[in-house]
Formats: structure tokens, sequence, C-alpha cells
């Protein structure tokens, strides 16, 4: 017996090559365990996405179906994030940034250089 009725996957990552090269192309597959194959679809934008995604779980969950929803998202900030908090907050000395690590960096970027000459 599965435990589940219908599927829901979203790939939010929003790849580039996804839908005719546009920039943060949404896919939803979802189906039950009963279909051949599961429908897809591309929302043009992340609010029909959201709206098809709770119409999905609206319609599965009035007839009391059990639902797996699934999302594949980026794990990453989005572009230019880390220039925009910067310019909010004021401060440069942000963690991500190579520059708050230079003086580690450089040291272990040394041992590994040094390493690497020994060896040859």
């Amino acid at each position: 017996m599965p435990l589940f009725d219908t599927y829901i996957m979203t790939d939010w990552s929003g790849g580039s090559r996804r839908r005719k090269n546009r920039r943060d192309a949404i896919w939803i597959a979802y189906g039950g365990i009963e279909d051949v194959s599961p429908q897809t679809e591309s929302p043009p934008s992340r609010s029909e996405a959201v709206q098809l995604i709770r119409s999905l779980l609206l319609e599965r969950i009035t007839v009391r179906s059990q639902v797996l929803v699934c999302f594949d998202f980026a794990y990453g900030y989005p572009v230019d994030f880390a220039a925009a908090l910067e310019a909010a907050t004021g401060k440069s000395d942000l963690p991500w940034r190579l520059h708050s690590f230079s003086q580690e960096a450089r040291r272990m970027l040394g041992l590994l250089k040094s390493t690497l000459l020994s060896l040859v």
C-alpha cells in the first residue's frame, strides 16, 4: 500500500536553460499513483506557480488524499544580494566575502604552494 496518493514535485531552482533561455523558470510535475505519467507545467511567474501548487493541494485535500509535496530550491543567495546587504548595513566585512578571510587564505595558499614545490 503506497504512503501517498498524489505527488507534487517542484523544481524552483530557476536554471536559465530550462525554458527558452528564460531566467527563473519553474517546473511543476504532479500526478496520482494511478497515472501513467505525471503532468508537467511551467508557470510564467512565481506567483502563478504558488497559485498552481495551492490549487493542486486544495483539490487533493478536499478528497482526503495523502499528498507528498517536494521542492528543489537553490541553496544560494540571489544575484547581488551581498552588495544590497552591504549597502543596507554599511558593513563591508560580511562573512562570505573573501577579504574577510584574506590573511588566512594567503597563509593556506602559501602552505599549499610550498608543499607543491617540495614535491617537484
